[in-house]
This record gives structure tokens, sequence and C-alpha cells, in this order.
């Protein structure tokens, strides 16, 4: 179902809470298994936050994202399913978790760190998975109460 702008815009400021939560928590959560942190830091997890929270606005606003997943989606089952929603997902979500993990690891490792760039690739590749995981789950759950709270908020009764 299209959306107005404001809606867009409202959607995704409610969506990225959970979703830029989750990405926090299990980032922090892999780096500490992988003994890279000694323990939960709520600093780090506030900066982390803030930063993906802002990078999940600008990945919805100028990615296409949804237009490639109810595509995608479209092709492969019925508007308004569980699965057409699941489909659907599957490449937002992609999209999100891989711009997303790799902006992150980016920004942890070389920027805040200090470490060479080739870090950041192989702790890229080490996160995605549990990342893209964690993600899907959160935004499968979230998406439908977040656009209708956005659609609620902005009076889109479309």
């Amino acid at each position: 179902m299209p959306m107005k702008k404001s809606t867009q815009v409202a959607n995704a400021l409610i969506l990225n809470l959970p979703i830029a939560l989750a990405l926090c928590f299990v980032a922090q959560g892999l780096t500490i298994a992988q003994g890279q942190l000694a323990a939960f830091s709520w600093p780090i997890f506030f900066v982390n936050f803030l930063v993906s929270y802002a990078l999940a606005f600008v990945i919805a606003m100028t990615m296409p994202c949804v237009k490639w997943g109810f595509g995608f989606a479209v092709k492969r089952a019925k508007p308004g399913t569980f699965k057409f929603g699941a489909l659907l997902n599957v490449v937002v979500n992609t999209v999100y978790a891989v711009i997303l993990c790799f902006l992150m690891t980016v920004f942890n490792v070389v920027i805040m760190g200090g470490a060479p760039f080739v870090a950041a690739i192989f702790g890229f590749l080490t996160n995605i998975i549990p990342i893209w995981i964690a993600c899907y789950v959160v935004s499968l759950v979230c998406a439908q109460p977040a656009e209708k709270l956005a659609r609620s908020i902005t009076h889109d009764n479309a």
C-alpha cells in the first residue's frame, strides 16, 4: 500500500529504533564473544546506536529497498500474506543489514579502533550472518506495527 512521504519518514524513524537496537546489542555481544571487548559498555552501545540509527534512516530515505522487496515478493506470494511479508523482508533486511553491518564495522574497527581497513572486512564477514538473522527477526516482527503507528501519526489511511 503506497505511503505519503511523511508516513515513510515516520515509519523509518519508528522501525529503525528496534533494528538499530538489535544490531548494536548483537554486534557488541559478538565483540565480547570474540574477545575483543571485556564486557558490555553502555557508552560504546550509545554511540553505536546513534550512528546506526542515523545511517538506517539515510538508507530508508535513499534506497528503494521496499520497492525491490515488493517486486521480489509479489512474484512469489500473494500480497497481504505472511509469506509475502517474509519474502519482502528478505530483500529489505539484506540491504539494511549489509550496509549497516559494513559501515558500523568500519566505524568501530577502523575509525574508533584504529585498525587497518582489512580488519573491518574480516569483521564484517564474521558478523554479517548473525546480525542479518537478528535484524531479520526484529524487522519481521516490528514492520507491520511500525507501519500502522506511522500511518496513525500521519493520518495516512491509504
